[in-house]
């Protein structure tokens, strides 16, 4: 986002620069102009109106990360003898916190997802349009590519929850094989639980979802 602030800040001086061989050339002597005054407000604004976007990237990578860590402290448990019922209940705890992140960040992927969307399609139409005008506004093409590479990163995260998700089931399988993991449910009496718990284990989790995909 710095580089983007830098890159909007060049283009205004460049419009600046424009404005003021305007001026000199046409005589205009108003001291303060409606236009002046934009190229004042805009840059101070434009933080505080690209914070949206960027924000809701930067947050739900940082929760991707954390869902990320509890699968990481979920598949230490399984080291040594522990409950198959207590591991099964933290596993459903987990997942039931990851489903409720997509229900509540529904809102939040539609923003992040559709701007860049909107941007681009914009960008399109004038393009095929007034091709000078794009040139002369040439930031916005770069704010469009900055605004998909942060909504891109809102797939990737998601995508590393799910390639987290299933590296750690395969990983707990191969733990129980070797065997790295075993349970105190006895075999006779509650083995089948075990067996449920493994099966379950195999078909849990579809993987996180940004707006059905």
């Amino acid at each position: 986002s710095v580089i983007v602030q830098c890159l909007y800040i060049i283009w205004l001086h460049i419009i600046w620069g424009k404005y003021l061989v305007y001026s000199k050339g046409h005589n205009c002597k108003f001291p303060v102009s409606p236009l002046q005054i934009t190229l004042v407000a805009l840059p101070v604004t434009f933080p505080y109106r690209l914070l949206a976007p960027v924000m809701l990237c930067q947050i739900f990578s940082v929760i991707a990360k954390l869902h990320i860590a509890r699968m990481g402290e979920y598949q230490a448990r399984h080291r040594g003898r522990n409950s198959g019922r207590a591991l099964f209940r933290l596993l459903k705890r987990n997942i039931g916190d990851r489903e409720a992140e997509e229900q509540a960040w529904r809102s939040g992927f539609l923003i992040s997802v559709g701007l860049p969307c909107i941007s681009v399609a914009i960008l399109v139409v004038l393009l095929t349009r007034c091709e000078d005008f794009v040139l002369y506004t040439w930031f916005f093409s770069s704010f469009v590519l900055y605004l998909v590479v942060q909504s891109a990163q809102t797939f990737v995260s998601a995508a590393q929850i799910t390639a987290k998700s299933k590296k750690v089931r395969l990983e707990i399988f191969e733990m129980i094989i070797m065997p790295e993991a075993t349970f105190t449910e006895n075999r006779t009496e509650d083995g089948f639980q075990v067996d449920a718990y493994t099966t379950y284990l195999s078909k849990c989790y579809p993987g996180f979802c940004v707006l059905g995909t």
